[in-house]
């Protein structure tokens, strides 16, 4: 076989691969023995990559390899699900669910995934999660809930100098996220 080399003369890594999106290459390096648990040198999986690059196809090979659904980014504790859900990779967080990922799984501020898609309005990911059982009253450490990240959208930021300000509006109960999240039983 015929290995992969990188500019630098050094064997491809899986996760080079996935950052490639070369599902074949990614499919061959398992079958060979890499290691679908894997991290690089800054500490993400294997997985995590799979979920930046937003490429279900290899998310899903990834794990009929053996990744592990549920494991956290070393730094923030976010799982591969929140991180789907954050940027609205809607077949993504379909492939985690339904290869097992714990939907209120915390990362580090005490964040599930509902949360974080709430955060970054990605209602059709809020819907998904919600689907799958995910608590609508869940709070982070702080004390904010998919409700109230959800209700507030930041409609500009100043950066002058050192000093930066954010001006957010509040968003209507009836903004379809909000009305999402207020069915499944949140309250304010």
């Amino acid at each position: 076989m015929t290995r992969a080399m990188n500019g630098e003369g050094r064997e491809r890594s899986l996760h080079d691969h996935i950052w490639d999106r070369a599902a074949d290459r990614v499919n061959e390096a398992l079958g060979g023995g890499a290691d679908p648990n894997g991290r690089d040198r800054v500490g993400r999986s294997a997985l995590s990559v799979a979920v930046m690059v937003a490429d279900p196809r290899i998310t899903a090979l990834l794990l009929d390899g053996g990744a592990d659904v549920n494991a956290q980014d070393p730094s923030s504790g976010a799982s591969p699900l929140m991180q789907a859900a954050f940027g609205g990779h809607l077949e993504i967080v379909k492939v985690l669910l339904g290869a097992g990922a714990e939907v209120d799984r915390r990362d580090n501020r005490g964040a599930t995934a509902l949360i974080c898609a709430a955060e970054q309005r990605q209602a059709q990911a809020v819907a998904l999660l919600l689907e799958a059982g995910a608590d609508p009253n869940a709070r982070t450490h702080d004390g904010r809930t998919p409700l109230n990240q959800g209700c507030w959208v930041v409609v500009e930021t100043h950066i002058q100098g050192t000093e930066r300000w954010t001006r957010a509006v509040k968003v209507s109960e009836e903004d379809g996220l909000v009305r999402l999240l207020l069915n499944a039983g949140a309250v304010h």
